[in-house]
């Protein structure tokens, strides 16, 4: 979720919401800014490892990417199974490297 300047102001998930989601006339009484929750946010330039140390840490599977800390643009949402496919990925052709076999 995003502020009227564009930037981050925190994430609402179906599970922050589900004990509400279904309820009648709900709707008009609760916005997404009450029912967001600020988490950690990834800078783009933020490798692979912090990455996945901030999700481990925040205990979530999704997290917002930011372009840097004092801007807070969005620019992206990042994928827990993403990021270990990624740093797997990264592992193997740095040993495929090292054994010359790439």
């Amino acid at each position: 979720m995003t502020d009227g300047e564009g930037r981050y102001a925190g994430k609402v998930s179906f599970a922050d919401i589900r004990d509400v989601a279904f309820e009648t006339g709900v709707d008009t009484l609760i916005n997404a800014r009450d029912a967001a929750r600020k988490v950690t946010a990834i800078e783009g330039d933020d490798n692979l490892e912090r990455a996945l140390s901030l999700m481990d840490a925040a205990g979530e599977n999704h997290l917002p990417v930011v372009d840097n800390a004092r801007n807070l643009v969005v620019i992206g949402i990042l994928h827990h199974n993403r990021v270990l496919r990624e740093y797997n990925e990264a592992l193997l052709s740095a040993r495929a490297e090292e054994h010359g076999e790439r």
